[in-house]
């Protein structure tokens, strides 16, 4: 291991030829313009901007090279991959070589009212330029920041250069003597009384050199691939922090394993999992599961090794394409377009193992496996309404996995004490956004509700979710001007005051009143009004409620408990629950 201290600018240079390159398992990943102007100003005022850290290059250890984005072919051969520092070079790429999607540029049209403001003999071609004014520029050059309008992104352009003409000058022109040299000589032609503003203040605080230097850190080449893995999975000395799930990723590299390439395979080759995992939590969760290990987040880079992920991710898979086409099939969520009605990922894989347990208990069509899905959708529905997993997901992921292999072992004698009890209360205060909230959304899509107004589909399949919008039956404006009577006015963004119509009709009723929405459809469908309302569990005395002329703030909250009943009613009767009187409490997803 050695260390050095070398310039910023030759870190990106090497970058740019291809001496140094990132390790596959590295992630995708680059920094915003607000961050890369930011490290511009730092680089202009030679501010510290962190440590580096690279691994020798060798024949005995291939990493999977691959170039720095944008950067479209190698010039030399590979010395060296960077472990930590991708995001800076990446931005000090943007900057110096105009690599990358965006260009930057300094304003020196901003500039020059700012520096002729403290010092304006700066304007004046034929006078010296006193000591007082360069102090003043100095002070000026130090108090700008990447919060004032000095340096300015823009989409990539064929010819940033050309942009001088605009009062635009390109970052990398600030890097390069000849580049700034062409574009003063320009920029001068059409503006020859600013010689002295590009001289002494452009060139004097904002070229960005050699400077600042930084320090530099390279492991050895014999180090061992598992000491590599460990070093990078353990950094964050700047820059976005690693999740469980990267540090899986490039443990599991280090046995040839490319996590990141069997996701994207997955996603794929199944017709739900892109719905269900955005980034393998899920799957590397149902693998621990399996493998009756603690699927908690922040342990999956000790539960998960490279003998346990190959042995069972293929059932994981199975697991969750299992659950994504039961919930899709029995109960509307559209798994195949969308996750969006999904009330808690964390059940998911539980139940997976469970699906497929059957399935193995029970290969082909039968009467055992179908009681077992109408007990398996009891359950999900359960503990929804039962909020298990509010909090202690891990926890409880790992005791209903348990529970559920052995209420099937049992044939169905063992069921989980706490399902026998599950009770619905009320729905009035729950949330659209709440697991509870989602669970109603889903119920309504299972019944496939069409628009009122144009009865085009807004549930019953994932196009249909995507495509729908969540209407306030009771308009937000509505309900704070009608219904406050002075005081304050009750909560509007309630599950029960929300249906699924689309987006025509929602732009049309988003400020009607309940009865005009009602007149609307009447008009339209006069013989089918409590049909296409019924399926979003709007009934006849909803309606009525709706229908009322002079409403009022009791009208509306009346509205509510109806319809919260209808739904507790539809819960209890389909599945078997009891009912409450307690409120249920909301239930915003855990974390």
């Amino acid at each position: 291991m050695k260390t050095e201290t070398i310039g910023f600018k030759k870190l990106v240079d090497h970058a740019a030829s291809g001496k140094f390159r990132l390790p596959e398992f590295q992630r995708d990943w680059k920094w915003t313009r607000a961050k890369v102007m930011r490290l511009y100003d730092s680089i202009r005022k030679d501010y510290p901007i962190g440590a580096f850290l690279t691994l020798e290059a060798s024949n005995r250890l291939n990493l999977s090279p691959r170039l720095f984005e944008g950067v479209a072919e190698e010039k030399e051969s590979i010395e060296s991959y960077v472990l930590d520092g991708q995001q800076r070079i990446t931005a000090g790429l943007a900057l110096y070589k105009g690599v990358g999607s965006s260009h930057y540029f300094l304003n020196l049209g901003y500039l020059w009212d700012r520096a002729v403001e403290v010092a304006p003999d700066i304007a004046d071609p034929d006078v010296t330029t006193a000591d007082q004014s360069r102090e003043k520029l100095r002070a000026l050059a130090e108090d700008l920041d990447e919060d004032d309008k000095y340096l300015v992104a823009r989409r990539r352009n064929n010819n940033p250069i050309d942009l001088v003409d605009s009062h635009l000058l390109w970052t990398a022109a600030l890097a390069d003597n000849d580049l700034f040299g062409d574009a003063k000589e320009r920029y001068l032609k059409q503006h020859p009384n600013r010689r002295k503003f590009l001289e002494r203040f452009v060139d004097t605080y904002f070229k960005i050199g050699i400077q600042p230097t930084v320090p530099l850190t390279e492991l050895d080449e014999g180090m061992p691939i598992e000491a590599i893995t460990r070093v990078f999975a353990t950094l964050n000395t700047s820059g976005q922090r690693l999740t469980p799930v990267e540090i899986v990723v490039a443990v599991l590299y280090s046995h040839g394993i490319h996590l990141r390439q069997d996701i994207e395979e997955f996603k794929e080759l199944s017709a739900y999992y892109r719905q269900l995992d955005a980034n393998g939590e899920l799957l590397l969760q149902t693998v621990a599961l399996l493998e009756r290990e603690n699927p908690k987040r922040s342990l999956l880079p000790k539960t998960i090794t490279h003998i346990n992920y190959r042995k069972r991710k293929n059932d994981a898979i199975d697991a969750l394409d299992r659950v994504g086409e039961f919930l899709t099939n029995r109960l509307g969520a559209g798994l195949d377009h969308t996750g969006q009605l999904i009330p808690y990922p964390a059940i998911l894989p539980p139940l997976g193992i469970a699906l497929a347990k059957v399935e193995s208990a029970y290969s082909g069509p039968s009467h055992e496996k179908a009681r077992w899905h109408d007990r398996l959708e009891r359950w999900f529905v359960g503990t929804v309404i039962g909020q298990r997993y509010i909090e202690a997901q891990p926890t409880t992921q790992a005791r209903d996995e348990r529970e559920l292999a052995d209420w099937i072992d049992s044939n169905g004698a063992n069921e989980p004490s706490w399902l026998k009890n599950v009770r619905v209360g009320s729905l009035d205060t729950i949330k659209p956004s709440s697991a509870i909230g989602k669970l109603i959304s889903m119920l309504i899509s299972r019944k496939q509700p069409k628009d009122p107004l144009n009865k085009e589909p807004v549930g019953g399949t994932g196009a249909a979710i995507v495509s729908a919008h969540g209407h306030h039956i009771f308009p937000k404006a509505f309900v704070a001007d009608f219904l406050g009577n002075g005081g304050r006015s009750p909560d509007s963004d309630l599950a029960l005051n929300v249906m699924p119509i689309t987006g025509e009709t929602n732009r049309r009723w988003a400020k009607m009143n309940p009865s005009d929405q009602v007149k609307d459809v009447k008009d339209n469908w006069p013989n089918e009004l409590t049909t296409l309302f019924d399926a979003s569990f709007v009934d006849t005395e909803c309606l009525e409620l709706m229908q009322k002329q002079d409403k009022t703030q009791e009208d509306y909250l009346e509205f509510i408990n109806k319809r919260g009943k209808v739904i507790q009613n539809h819960l209890a009767s389909e599945w078997d629950f009891l009912l409450d009187s307690s409120q249920l409490e909301d239930d915003e997803e855990a974390e």
